[in-house]
């Protein structure tokens, strides 16, 4: 469930309130696609269905039983993306490269299983992208941020390179040279995530209203990488103090997590091929 994504950009649930909430999801999402067992009630808390809740189901007789809760959100950038194999310990989500073979980034998706078929190694998968800033920060010029980068024993600085994704805490966690033992100890809840760098090429501040309330805005940049434009999502705690405002020419950096949604938004071209329902 992407809970941790859901509490950092709207609000804090308690377990107590979460059946309601879940249950007023199921009642009045948008938009509904049925796939064999599978369902997915997608809801959109905004009037430009901006950002994105998805509830996955499966369904036993009249039964329907939640699975999983995803978080979305819309933008301009699709990317192509070959499939390197899936990681088993989080839902929907894979060790991916670029459509020739090169590189490695970590992508979950979401609304998969509309595809009409169980994702494989090798297959190549286009997806509408989103990146959610799980922490790190935004810097005036490129040497605001290379005087925060720490002096290694050997002397040396080393940064990332402008539009880098790498994904460190998977490379880090299961390195060759530790022992089975040792990996096992690792804290390997955050390899899913992306380490990254990039300057900021466009910047926006979203208002929120959601369940008749006004939360905090929240905020996107777009930065380029070698695998397409990517647009990222953050709250205001990643911003910089001292800063009067974000724009062209900043740097951010830090740590974020990569969503694609296979639909890109086009339910209607999967149905002919797939018996797939959509309400």
């Amino acid at each position: 469930m992407d809970r941790f994504l859901f509490e950092e950009f709207v609000v804090p649930l308690d377990d107590e309130v979460l059946d309601g909430f879940y249950k007023m999801i199921l009642s009045k999402a948008q938009k509904k696609v049925e796939f064999k067992e599978k369902g997915y009630y997608n809801y959109y808390p905004q009037e430009k269905e901006n950002m994105q809740l998805i509830l996955e189901t499966t369904r036993k007789e009249n039964n329907i039983n939640l699975e999983n809760m995803y978080f979305h959100h819309a933008s301009n950038s699709v990317w192509k993306v070959k499939i390197i194999n899936p990681l088993s310990e989080f839902p929907n989500t894979y060790l991916a490269s670029r459509e020739d073979g090169t590189g490695g980034i970590i992508i979950r998706l979401v609304n998969e299983a509309v595809l009409g078929k169980k994702i494989e190694t090798g297959d190549i998968i286009e997806a509408q992208i989103c990146a959610f800033a799980i922490n790190g920060g935004i810097f005036e010029t490129e040497k605001d941020y290379e005087d925060t980068v720490p002096i290694a024993k050997n002397g040396e600085k080393y940064m990332m390179d402008d539009g880098a994704l790498m994904p460190l805490n998977l490379i880090v966690n299961n390195n060759a040279n530790l022992s089975e033992e040792e990996k096992a100890g690792k804290e390997h809840i955050r390899d899913n995530l992306l380490t990254y760098k990039g300057t900021i090429k466009t910047a926006n501040a979203y208002d929120l209203n959601m369940f008749d309330m006004d939360l905090p805005q929240y905020y996107s940049v777009t930065i380029d990488t070698e695998y397409g434009e990517l647009p990222i999502f953050f709250t205001r705690e990643l911003l910089n103090p001292n800063m009067k405002g974000i724009g062209e020419g900043n740097i951010i950096e830090g740590e974020l997590f990569l969503s694609g949604d296979v639909c890109i938004n086009d339910y209607d071209r999967y149905i002919i091929d797939n018996d797939i329902t959509v309400q």
